[in-house]
């Protein structure tokens, strides 16, 4: 009679996988948000027409305030959806989406203020700025609810 001598695999205790049903609302918005902003880091910022040369085009990847935009719209992600995996105060931990939302909208003007000291007219951003602008003033909304989530 041979005897079975490999233990049994079993599972962590205490560690449940990824379940995207115990993530509140609010927390499932504000990741949807950071993804506009994601994505809106990649689409032009502002085009500037060459006129025989064609037009020309700058993603928000391509400034530096466009790339710290850039990780505080991940971080909202991060936060929002994996922040009760981290071993944080749950106070802080409940507002740093707020404070990374202060920071994408802060870079995003910074943004705006570079373009104008460099004589580009507003006619010229391009959809990537507009998404960034939206995506930071709704996060501000929505992490301060004065957009409420149920």
């Amino acid at each position: 009679m041979e005897q079975n001598t490999n233990p049994t695999p079993q599972q962590p205790q205490g560690h449940q996988g990824f379940d995207f049903k115990n993530i509140p609302t609010q927390g499932k918005i504000m990741a949807i948000i950071g993804l506009v902003g994601l994505i809106a880091a990649f689409l032009p910022l502002y085009r500037i027409n060459a006129g025989l040369f064609g037009s020309y085009s700058v993603s928000m990847i391509n400034a530096w305030q466009g790339v710290f935009c850039f990780l505080a719209f991940a971080g909202m992600i991060v936060f929002s959806l994996f922040g009760k995996s981290f071993k944080m105060d749950e106070k802080l931990l409940s507002n740093f989406p707020k404070y990374l939302s202060y920071a994408a909208c802060a870079f995003a003007l910074l943004i705006l203020l570079q373009l104008s000291s460099n004589s580009v007219p507003l006619g010229f951003l391009g959809i990537g700025y507009y998404l960034t602008i939206l995506a930071s003033i709704a996060s501000i909304l929505v992490s301060h609810e004065i957009i409420k989530v149920k």
